[in-house]
């Protein structure tokens, strides 16, 4: 979904909501002034606000609810504001019970607009009210300034409440667009780094293995001895070392057997040429291809970090369902980190840590490192409460 089509659900979600905040509130006004009340209605003028209400409330909630409308204008707040003070003024002014309507103004405003509208919302209402509450009892109604005074200073509570609350949110709206900023710079720092590290490599070991293998053939072609055999020997290291990358980059046995029988493969295969045992602990899990490939190789940065740097003697690999994501453990008993080595690793992007703990934030997940207390490492990778 586009970000002008979120916008457009939302701004409908937001005008229904307020249209149907609208038909509650007149509907709490009909129920509330029709008890008996200390103060006498003007029932002329109230009954005949209140149908002009209600005609208004229902008109808007079509409209909202048919899709019209993807936001709610300020047209439409005067009308509801002047509607409410005119029910309030028919109705005991600062003693009515209509009066609690000026209340969803500020709270409903700070679910559809900004700070500084909320504010001005806010301050909209406390106008409307005190015009309401003392031209219906100044001089008529003992009690009415204090009354009116009251009812604003909580209007204004209310109003300055939302707008801080409204205001937060837009702080933390800002605070996650920069840490995805920054994710998303970090990831392409990765990638970039990656690219480099594959460069470098096909230079190092495929070339280099070709190369060596284009001796030995103008070694069969002069037929010096044993050039045969060395050739097969270097064709078949660099079909090896090809193959090998070719998995690492796209594991066919991912698409083909799953998570858990890639990183078993994966593991058996860094252990073994190392001559480390790894051993894996993996429960049936449902295939998820794009966070799968995401697994896979974040599994493949902590394996082979345990595996080159941990001068470990066993590893073992841990992968289970949690909740919506899967967790990972990966342990070694190796030599462990300190854990201002670790910051600086981090920092500096050594170790794999870094593409690994990126890795698991694009899928939700947090990666901890921690020093259990017989010694080793152990990395969890384990989704976000």
């Amino acid at each position: 979904m586009s970000g002008s089509q979120r916008s457009l659900t939302s701004g409908l979600a937001l005008v229904r909501v307020t249209a149907a905040v609208r038909l509650i509130v007149v509907a709490a006004i009909y129920v509330a002034e029709r008890a008996e009340q200390p103060i006498e209605l003007k029932e002329d003028g109230f009954d005949v606000l209140l149908i002009a209400a209600a005609i208004w409330a229902l008109v808007m909630a079509v409209v909202a609810f048919s899709g019209r409308r993807s936001r709610v204008t300020w047209t439409e707040a005067l009308i509801d504001l002047s509607l409410v003070a005119g029910l309030v003024y028919f109705s005991g002014g600062p003693f009515s019970e209509a009066r609690r309507a000026f209340f969803v103004f500020p709270v409903l405003a700070a679910g559809v607009a900004s700070a500084r509208s909320t504010a001005l919302t806010g301050a909209a209402a406390i106008a409307a009210f005190t015009a309401a509450a003392l031209a219906a009892g100044l001089g008529k109604i003992e009690g009415t300034v204090p009354a009116t005074f009251t009812g604003d200073l909580y209007l204004l509570l209310i109003t300055i409440i939302a707008s801080l609350l409204i205001d937060a949110k837009r702080r933390d709206a800002l605070a996650e667009a920069h840490r995805n900023e920054l994710l998303s710079r970090k990831l392409l720092e990765v990638q970039d780094q990656e690219r480099r590290e594959l460069s470098q490599w096909l230079h190092d070991e495929p070339l280099q293995l070709l190369v060596a293998a284009r001796m030995e053939l103008g070694a069969v072609k002069a037929g010096r001895s044993g050039a045969e055999e060395r050739l097969g020997r270097r064709i078949k290291e660099a079909e090896s070392t090809i193959r090998k990358a070719a998995f690492d980059l796209s594991p066919y046995a991912l698409e083909e057997l799953g998570l858990c029988e890639a990183i078993r493969l994966l593991a058996e295969d860094e252990g073994g040429q190392a001559g480390i045992e790894v051993s894996m602990d993996c429960e049936a899990l449902e295939p998820h291809p794009q966070q799968d490939h995401a697994y896979f190789a974040i599994a493949r940065e902590l394996i082979s970090n345990a595996v080159r740097h941990a001068q470990a003697s066993k590893v073992c690999v841990s992968l289970r369902r949690d909740g919506s994501g899967i967790a990972m453990l990966v342990r070694d008993d190796g030599i462990g980190i300190a854990e201002e080595k670790r910051l600086d690793a981090l920092k500096n992007g050594h170790l794999g840590l870094v593409s690994a703990r990126e890795r698991a934030a694009a899928v939700g997940c947090e990666l901890r490192v921690e020093r259990p207390a017989d010694g080793g490492t152990c990395v969890s990778i384990r989704p976000r409460d």
